[in-house]
């Protein structure tokens, strides 16, 4: 598997500019709308380089990507959260990567990240109506819904269904053991034989 080369500075920044700017109600080719919008960017890169949860989440994600791809068993792998989306609904929640199986069946993944006091004992919880959002995505997409969890204590990562939470009054639940005895990670291997499950 390799990189599809694009020019994320060229494309992505101008189109958050064009967004920007049609938010502000400025045109885009005028030396003030570049420097609102220059300035907007930097707060926004040291709003996030100053919050550890944001910077480590993306670290995760990255991680995962280079795991995926170096586990050789997928045919395409591309970030699903980027881009605008246009919605009838308002409680979506959309999953960080769509994944396309060698036998052609599809994922979609959230990648998730816990570091545990107590390894054994505490779970990955999850908000409900963020699940309920990014459960419901998957639906309108047809497309099966996994996570991803690095358990960053046992330096291990899983790949479950959602129905292997727990749905608790804390929100949705899932402890590495229970995790681990439902792990597809394997999944995602290249196999010599046999089908992936979907």
């Amino acid at each position: 598997m390799k990189r599809m080369p694009r020019d994320p500075v060229r494309f992505d920044v101008f189109d958050l500019f064009a967004s920007h700017a049609q938010q502000q109600k400025v045109t885009i080719n005028t030396p003030e709308a570049a420097d609102q919008f220059l300035g907007r960017v930097r707060e926004s890169v040291e709003r996030a380089l100053a919050s550890d949860t944001f910077v480590y989440g993306h670290h995760t994600q990255a991680l995962f990507e280079a795991l995926t791809v170096s586990l050789g068993g997928v045919k395409l792998l591309k970030r699903e959260d980027a881009g605008d989306l246009y919605a009838d609904e308002d409680e979506l929640a959309i999953p960080d990567y769509h994944i396309v199986l060698p036998d052609g069946h599809r994922l979609l993944v959230e990648v998730k990240n816990l570091y545990q006091t107590e390894p054994f004992k505490d779970p990955l919880i999850l908000p409900q109506r963020y699940v309920r959002g990014v459960r419901r995505y998957a639906e309108l997409m047809n497309v099966p819904l996994r996570f991803s969890i690095f358990w960053v204590r046992w330096n291990a990562w899983t790949l479950v269904t959602p129905d292997v939470f727990t749905l608790t009054a804390r929100g949705y639940e899932l402890t590495f053991p229970d995790a681990m005895i439902n792990n597809d990670m394997a999944s995602l291997e290249t196999r010599r034989s046999g089908r992936h499950s979907p």
